[in-house]
Formats: structure tokens, sequence, C-alpha cells
């Protein structure tokens, strides 16, 4: 055994061990030798965390496995050395040198054997083969865990064995028949049901002048095999014996060929033409027949009915049929029908295949897994097992030939075969978009669907990309009853169901999700059927708890059994959601009643984080939109109302425009249900803050004006308030500055009237920010630090953070940019604690722009480029404008002003519509300096004087200032290159 750069060589081929210069170095428990001996079995190849977890702990592991898992690397990397064992994306590899093991090595003198075989060395191979033997003690990877023994110990075992057939060959075919009869005895003691090997031994004896005991050693052969697996000796084995009976010369036995079987199966199901699609799960296919070729392999193929399991198992055993010379068997297990195949009448199938008089056959599972073990273990097979519903039903169905492959196909994810017998797990999700499209188009033919890719891609979403759904479709479309309007129209309709079946009705996507469906256990089932009711984009274990009335715990374990059933798909973040389909199958079986009460416990769930102001509730506005729909339709307006107005504060904290907008919507019917005018003024005034966020700011101001509008009772109260606020804000966003004052006087007023010192001091800021931007800015310093002062004290963290934006631009206006810095600071504190993407954005462009004023370029690049990721989390197009200018100015302080250039153009797309802000100046004021870096003095001129005009017109003083200063830079540039000769 060679050792490797370090001197180290590993032992498998009994108990595993570390050697170092001769000394065993002390490895660890059971746990820590299974990751090693995992790794060192595969060496120089990747192998999954999964699969080591599965074989450290089988199918109970602990929360925190993966963390156990990495303490044991760690561990061995301090005995091996840092770079021994090397980290991937999916898990881990060792980098030693196969030859390193002694199974490597016993591998290597194999080879040399059988090399000094075929060049007729027989004394050289023996040699070889000799000393293979020699590295083995009983048993192999001794000191592992059972599930590692149970998976790569009988192949191993079956590596050994092969070693010492090719040496008792080798010694009959040299004439040594006294020295191959003790090797002989021994192999059959261990393996008293191998009849080559008996037969080699007669031949042996019966060379030696001891035929007797040759003819003992055939009925000690049918004694076990009639007593132990009811069958008889072979044909061949029966022949010597009568050959030995009468005296008959004998020919020595020769090697069995591996291919010498009774019975050649070619049992593949048919391969449906035009196969398309899964490249890459069928790379990995070949990928695991590559790895095996002298070791046994499973793979599991799972995912969702309908998504191709079968499809895919059936052409690519179709494409590799010559691997596999002694045959190929199929076996439907029925696993998701009502009555899965027994183990008993698979077995009993497959023995049938191979050739068993079925006459002869035990009545029992383990006699009939025994004799079929015997009938596979010099075959090289491939067996396809279709819908498995257990890894218990497939387990007894295991070849032992060696190369041998299992195919299986299962709805579940079959995590014992996973963790017992090594198996490697394919999953199958839907299709792409693109290969969706040309499933349909290879099912349809050229002409149904020719130059129409709008259809195309409209069909594929509408049957979730499912395989199975769109050869359904594209079945029917390329009938003349069908055409492709018709066919949109049934997919969108409730008779989706009924249009994605096969002729008859029968058969089709329903009754592929019912056959799963049914496997379920009842409080499975019924977490199924509620979670469709509401189309919620994906949800946590607390979430499905609401949903169905039970402890989390217990919600937990429902997603986990749904997840293993691939009914639902398990996201990042313990996230889980549906595919398209499958909700819309749950929603079919839910009743009536089951959705009105889904309906209640969904609003009470988020009506409770809102009042816990749990944070991070932005990234729950879809499943929130979702929830107040399902709940309007279902005859809840007032639950409705009250959630929507507990949300109405954080409209500018997160959440799409089309989720806020209909959640508000949504709200605003309700409110007209009930017929509450103060309600329905909230609900406008809620939408007024969706458009300011996103635009049209036209909009903003019809919805903040009916909110007024509605609200004529006499008296005061916060949404009368909150509307002229809002209609305030718009008019700044307008670029009406001067006009936005006094709405803002209104509004203090109005707040002030009913004791809310928060939207006073919401107005105050406000005021301060507009008189900052007018030129004013120390009045306007002085207004915005009394409105933080009473916000403060009002604990009102949304508000404070934009105060706290405002004052540090107020202060860097002052030159003040370290209070500015600590400004910015804070409003990034806060935005961290409430979870808004939108507030961290404008925060941390802040920050950016002060560095950029303290000429600290590299920091500037640093929070600027994080203020652009938060911004495309949030969607605000306030948030977006701010990184791009942000990072634009980072990039010009660099002199980088191409890049420059292109971040404040994308930086005015972004404008919201019809609104002026003075983020549109800065971005003309940045094109200005960036063109003037590239030389483009004329274009620079231009984009100045587009931003004084632009600031004069709408009162931004200071920023007029900036671009006037700019523009007379650029025009006395222009008159000293004038006048240079």
């Amino acid at each position: 055994m060679r050792a490797d750069r370090s001197g180290i060589r590993f032992r498998l081929l009994g108990p595993v061990e570390v050697v170092r210069d001769g000394e065993p170095l002390r490895v660890g428990g059971p746990k820590r030798r299974t990751v090693l001996a995992s790794l060192l079995l595969h060496p120089r190849t990747v192998v999954d965390d999964d699969r080591l977890i599965d074989l450290l702990w089988g199918c109970d592991p602990p929360r925190n496995a993966r963390g156990q898992l990495q303490v044991h690397v760690h561990h061995l990397r301090g005995l091996l050395g840092a770079e021994t064992i090397v980290r991937r994306p999916s898990g881990y590899e060792i980098a030693v040198d196969p030859a390193s093991t002694d199974l490597g090595e016993f591998e290597l003198l194999l080879a040399r054997a059988r090399t000094d075989r075929a060049a007729d060395r027989p004394d050289a191979a023996l040699t070889a083969l000799r000393a293979a033997v020699a590295l083995w003690s009983e048993p192999p990877l001794a000191g592992v865990t059972p599930s590692l023994a149970d998976s790569a110990r009988p192949w191993l075992e079956e590596r050994h064995l092969s070693a010492l057939d090719e040496i008792h060959e080798l010694q009959i075919a040299t004439g040594r028949h006294l020295e191959a009869v003790g090797g002989l005895r021994r192999t059959l003691s261990l393996h008293p049901a191998r009849e080559t090997v008996a037969e080699s031994l007669m031949c042996a004896l019966h060379a030696c002048g001891r035929t007797p005991e040759a003819l003992e050693v055939y009925t000690d052969l049918r004694d076990h095999l009639v007593e132990e697996l009811g069958i008889e000796p072979g044909p061949r084995l029966r022949r010597l014996q009568q050959r030995l009976l009468r005296g008959d010369a004998v020919q020595e036995p020769e090697p069995t060929p591996a291919s010498a079987s009774p019975v050649r199966p070619a049992e593949l199901p048919y391969d449906v033409p035009g196969f398309v699609a899964r490249t890459a799960e069928l790379a990995e296919l070949d990928a695991v027949l590559d790895g095996s070729r002298d070791a046994n392999a499973i793979v599991c193929v799972t995912g969702i009915a309908g998504v191709g399991k079968s499809a895919l198992a059936v052409h690519w055993s179709h494409t590799v049929r010559e691997s596999f010379p002694d045959g190929q068997l199929h076996l439907d297990l029925h696993g998701s029908g009502e009555q899965p195949v027994h183990p008993h009448d698979a077995l009993r199938h497959l023995l049938h295949s191979l050739g068993a008089d079925h006459r002869f056959l035990p009545d029992d599972v383990e006699g009939l897994a025994k004799l079929y073990r015997s009938m596979t273990a010099d075959r090289r097979l491939l067996l396809l097992v279709d819908d498995a519903a257990t890894a218990e039903q497939v387990t007894p169905l295991l070849p032992c030939g060696r190369g041998s492959m299992v195919l299986v196909t299962s709805r579940r994810d079959l995590s014992g075969l996973v963790a017992r017998h090594g198996a490697r797990r394919v999953r199958l999700d839907v299709l792409s978009p693109e290969e969706s499209v040309r499933l349909l188009r290879s099912v349809t033919g050229t002409d149904a669907l020719s130059g129409r890719p709008e259809a195309e891609a409209e069909i594929g979403e509408h049957c979730g990309h499912l395989p199975l759904a769109l050869c359904l479709a594209a079945a029917k479309i390329s009938t003349a009853s069908w055409d492709v309007p018709e066919a949109l129209n049934a997919l969108q309709g409730a008779e989706r169901f009924s249009f994605l079946s096969e002729d008859g009705g029968s058969g089709g996507v329903a009754a592929a999700f019912s056959g799963t469906y049914r496997s379920l256990p009842a409080d499975v089932a019924r977490l199924f059927r509620l979670l469709g009711t509401v189309p919620l984009r994906s949800v946590t274990y607390r979430t499905a708890a609401a949903v169905a009335d039970v402890s989390p715990d217990l919600a937990a374990d429902g997603l986990r059994a749904l997840s293993s059933h691939h009914l639902v798909e398990r996201c990042p973040g313990g996230r889980y959601r549906f595919q398209h389909l499958v909700r819309a199958h749950a929603a079919e079986l839910a009743s009536d009643r089951e959705r009105e009460s889904v309906a209640h416990r969904l609003l009470a769930h988020y009506q409770d984080a809102v009042d816990r102001s749990e944070p991070r509730l932005w990234e729950e506005w879809g499943n929130i939109t979702a929830t107040v729909v399902h709940a309007r339709e279902h005859g809840r307006p007032e639950e409705v109302v009250r959630l929507v107005r507990a949300l109405s504060p954080l409209v500018r904290d997160g959440g799409p425009h089309t989720a806020w907008l209909t959640t508000a919507r949504a709200g605003l019917d309700c409110a007209r249900r009930c017929a509450e005018p103060e309600a329905e003024a909230a609900m406008h005034v809620l939408l007024g803050d969706a458009y300011l966020r996103f635009g049209p700011t036209t909009q903003a101001v019809e919805a903040f004006t009916a909110a007024l509008d509605v609200h004529r009772e006499p008296g005061s109260n916060r949404t009368r308030a909150r509307a002229l606020l809002g209609l305030a804000r718009a008019a700044a966003h307008q670029g009406d500055l001067t006009g936005a004052v006094p709405v803002l006087g209104r509004a203090w007023r109005t707040a002030e009237e009913i004791g809310w010192r928060s939207g006073t001091a919401a107005a105050m800021g406000q005021l301060g920010a507009i008189l900052g931007w007018m030129g004013q800015v120390e009045e306007g310093h002085r207004k915005l630090a009394r409105s933080i002062e009473a916000c403060r004290e009002s604990e009102s963290e949304p508000l404070l953070h934009w105060l706290l934006c405002e004052m540090s631009w107020n202060r860097r206006a002052l030159g003040d940019p370290g209070t500015a810095w600590a400004d910015a600071r804070e409003a990034l504190e806060i935005a961290e604690g409430i979870g808004s993407p939108t507030s961290r954005a404008v925060a941390l462009a802040g920050l950016a722009q002060v560095l950029c004023d303290v000429d600290d370029p590299a920091n500037a690049l640093a929070h600027a480029g994080r203020a652009m990721g938060a911004a495309e989390e949030s969607g605000s197009p306030w948030a977006v404008t701010a990184a791009l200018n942000a990072r634009g100015r980072a990039e010009l302080s660099v002199g980088r002003h191409a890049d420059a250039d292109a971040l404040f153009t994308d930086s005015l797309r972004h404008q919201v519509r019809d609104g002026v802000h003075w983020h549109s100046i800065e971005a003309l004021i940045g094109r200005a300096a960036a063109c003037a870096g590239l030389d483009r003095n004329e274009r620079a001129a231009w984009f100045a004087e587009q931003a004084r005009a632009v600031a004069d017109r709408h009162g931004y003083a200071l920023l007029r200032a900036r671009a006037a200063d700019q523009l007379a830079e650029l025009r006395a540039r222009a008159d000293r290159t004038a006048i240079t000769p």
C-alpha cells in the first residue's frame, strides 16, 4: 500500500484505520470513522452532505446534524492535514491518492493479475492475486456505523470473493489441485450456496484421486440448497455429479462468464420517441453508471406525480442497455395505487423473469429473497422499479451481481434506501419555460402552435410546467376538437382538471395527484386541503399551524410529510411552497366550511403578528394579500378592514407595488360593505401611500382627496391628518414645494388638535426638509431637530428613520459630515431593527454620500453597493434612485466616469412617474460631472443647464446653486480651451 505525501496510509479492508510510519493514529469513534471511510471509498469524488448525514444517523438525524458533521471533518483535518479534506458546494472530497488505501492497492493488484493472466503469465498472476487477498481481514469496514456497513460491505465482500475465485481457477488450470483444495473448502464454508466454488472443489478433489470426497461436496451442497432455499443444484453441477458417478472423464471448469444465464430478460417498457429536456439529470445518471462499473448502484428518481420520473427512467435505461449484458428487468410496484405490490409477489415475478421454475419457489419472502440473490450473484443486471411506495418494498429486490444497477422511481423520498443502501437521489422538478415549449412542440407537431410563442408560454404557465399536464394539453390541441383559445380558457377555469385528463375523463393530472393524496395520513391530508384554500406563496410552519389550527410542532411534521410526498417543495429559510396545479387540486378537495375557517384563522394570525410588531413582516406581503382577498370573498369584511388598517403604517417599509394596491383595494371594498366612512377614508389614504411610493403621483393625489371627501364628519382624527400629510408629500413629489407648505400647516394643526404626537412630528419634519431643499437650511435644521425630539418621545421608529435621513442630508448641507454620519448610522440601525430593505437602502445611500464628502471612496463604494442590494430587494423607486445616485457619486470619486454616467442614467429611468424629486436633479448633476470627466463638455453643460432649470422651476435652491456652479465651471473650461493656441 502506497503512502500519501505525508506518509499516511488508510485501511478499509478490516478495521478502519489511519497509519503513519507503521503506527496507527487515533481516529475517533464510529461516526468519525464512518465519515473517513465514506470519503475514502470514493477518493477525489464529492460525497454529498445528505449522504454523509444518512450514513451517520439514518432516518433520524439530529437538528444540528450538519454542525456535528462539520465537527467530525474538523477533527479529521487536524489528523490528516487541513488540505486533505476539501469543502465543495454540495459536500466534501478527500484529496488522497487511491493507492494510499488498501482498497486502492487491492484493485491495482487485481488489474495487474488480469494483465499477467491475459499475457499467459499464470505464476505472476497468482502472486498478485495472493498479495491482493492478503490485504483483507474480516470483516471489512469494521468500526463504522451500521448504515455504512450494510450499504458498502456486501460489494466489498463480493470483490474479495471474486479474487478468491480467480486464485482457485488459476491453481486448477496450472495443475495445482491439492493446493487449491484447502482454499476452496474455506471459501465454500463461508458461502455454502455458491455453485461455482463447489464445482471447482469437486474437480480438484477428483483430480487428486479423492472422488468420494467430491461426491460428498455435491451432497452437502444439495442438502443446503433444498433445506435453505427449496431448490435443486443447477444443471451444470448435476451433470458433473453424474460423470463422477459413472467414472467418465471430467473436464476441469473454466471461469463462468458473467453473462451466462438461462434467461436474458429484456423487459424495458416502450421508450416514447421525441424525449426532450432533462439533460442534467441524464448526465447525472450517466455519471453514476460510469462510477459503478465494478460495484452495485442504486438511484432513486423522485418527484411530484406527473413530473416525468418514469419517462426519464425508461428513456435512460434504453440508452444504456448494452452496459447490462445479462438483462434488463422491469417491475411496477403500484406504490401510489390502492394496493401496492407486496415484496413476495414482486420477488416471484422477478424470479420467473430470470428463469426460475415457479413450482419450486419458496413460500416466504426471506426464502424468495435468498434465491433471488443467488440467481443474480453472477449477473450484471439493470432493474427498473417503477412507482415504489417505501424503501421496505424495494430492499428485498436489490440484486447482488457486481456491476448491477437499480433504478427506482417514486413520489416519496425513500430515505431508507439512501441511509441503508447508499442510494443516490435524482430529484425531478417541473420543466423550465423553455423546456415546456420544446415538449409542447414535440407533441403537437409543427402546425398547431406554429408562430404563436405567447400562446406556448401561456399554456406552459397554466400547466405549471408539469410534463404530464403539458403532454395532455398538447395532445388535445393537436386534434381538431380544441383550438388554442379554447384550451387556454379551459386551463384557467374551474374545468382545468377535466381538460387535463385522458379521453373519457379517466387518468390525467387529477388522478395522478389523487393517488398520492390517498396515501396521506388523515391529519396530513387535512393540512394539504386547508393549505390549498388560500394561494399563499410559501408558508412557514407557524403559518401552517394557523391554517390548520394545530401546534407549530404538528404543523412542522405535516409539512415535512407533504414534502416527502413531493406535494410541497421545501425552500430556503424553512418555508414550503405548492406547485401551481397541486395547489389547485388541494383547493378542489376542500369543503366550503374549511375555506371559511381558514380565512378567519389566517386573518387572526396576521393581525396578531402586526399587534406584536413581528420583525420582517414585509416578507409576508404576498401571503397577507392572498389572505385579505380570500377573506373578502368569504364574507369577513370587518376583519379585513381591521387587519388592513393595522398594516397601513408599514406601507413604506416593504412589499411589492401590486400587493399593496391589491390589499388596499380589498380593504376599500370591505370598508364600503361595512358602511364605515372613516374606515373607507383610511383605505383611500393607504392607496395614496402606495401610489406615492410607486407612482403615479396624480393617483396618489386623487386617493388622498377622496379620503378627505369621504371624511366629512365634524372634528378631526388621524385619518384626516394622514390624508393631509399625504397631499403635502404628493405636492413636494410633483415639485410644488411652495404649495406643500400650507397643506403641512393644516396637517400639523389637525394632528395637534387630537394630540397625535407622531403626526405633528411628521408635519414639522416634512416642513423642515422642504425648507432645507428651498435653501433655508438653518431653519429647516431647527424644525427637523424639534420633530426628531418629538418623534423619540412618541416611539415611532419608521418615522424616526425618515427624519434622521433628512437630518443627515441637512447636516451635510451645513458642512457637518461627522454628525451627518451619526444620523445616517442611527437610521441604518433602525432599518435593520424593523427589517425594512427600503429603509436600509436609503440609510446606506446616505452613509455613502457622507463618505464621498470626506473623500473616502473605497468605503463609499462598499456602502453604495450594499444600498443597491437592499434597494433591489425592496423594489421601491425612491430607494433605487437614492442607491444609484450614491453609487454613481462613489464611481466619480475614483475616476470611473463611464460607469458613473451609466448609473446616473439608470437613476433617471427609475424616477417615479409624474414626480420631480431632488434625486432627479442630483442625477442630472451627476451626469454633467460624468460627461465632463469623459471630455464631453457640451453634453455636460446641457445636463448642468437642465439640472439648474428644473431646480429653479421647482424651488430646490441648494441644488440650483450646485448646478449653477457646475455650469459656470464648465463654461470657464470651454473658454480656457478656446483661448489655448
